[in-house]
């Protein structure tokens, strides 16, 4: 898991490029154990290179590990046989996937995605939360952003419902979201801490993070 952390880390290394690495050297533990020589000849920036080659992100990919688990989450990366199979198989996976909950129970059941505007028209809002809340009803999970207008309403309608909720963000979003996550946690849900959304926000690193909402 290290490997695959440092690697998310390193500069110049998005899910494209990790994809033809991941192509040529079948791991992310043989591109760190690859020459220097051979990492040169994919064209990669002299940056990216220097810091596979001198390992330089392990020690701070073994601090992210135990920072996230602190907060009670976990982390999967792509190769990980829990990782999700319907994400896995996007063009543009994330490499590391930052989660917290019962994402697991909440993916096995039918899913739903409902995104939209965060400046929405108050018939918007109310559109995305009548329907999010008859689909959670029915036993649908309710998939969004977590982000203002009509990610937060879509959120808000599966939670009003009883039901189950995912929220997939780069970020903490806004007072409205943590509204939102503050009700999950009121209710007896579980929602992944916005600390940890925060501090992935703030190392200015690619992190994508799946958060789960239960009553």
């Amino acid at each position: 898991m290290k490997d695959w952390i440092a690697l998310n880390m390193t500069p110049g290394v998005g899910s494209r490029v990790t994809a033809r690495l991941l192509e040529h050297f079948g791991s992310a533990e043989a591109i760190f154990d690859a020459p220097r020589r051979e990492l040169a000849l994919l064209r990669l920036p002299l940056e990216t290179v220097e810091s596979i080659v001198s390992r330089e992100l392990h020690e701070r990919a073994e601090r992210e590990i135990e920072s996230v688990r602190k907060l009670g989450g976990d982390i999967l990366v792509l190769d990980d046989g829990v990782y999700p199979a319907l994400l896995r198989e996007t063009y543009d996976p994330p490499v590391v996937l930052y989660v917290k909950g019962v994402w697991a129970e909440c993916l096995e059941r039918p899913c739903v995605a409902i995104v939209g505007s965060r400046r929405c028209s108050t018939y918007g809002q109310n559109a995305a939360l009548m329907l999010s809340r008859e689909l959670a009803q029915r036993g649908v999970t309710i998939i969004s952003g977590l982000a203002r207008g009509i990610d937060a309403a879509a959120h808000r309608g599966a939670l009003e419902a009883g039901g189950r909720t995912v929220a997939v963000s780069r970020s903490t979003g806004c007072a409205e979201t943590g509204a939102v996550a503050g009700a999950a946690t009121r209710g007896g849900g579980e929602f992944g801490d916005c600390r940890l959304l925060t501090r992935h926000r703030k190392s200015g690193v690619r992190r994508r993070l799946s958060m789960v909402a239960r009553r």
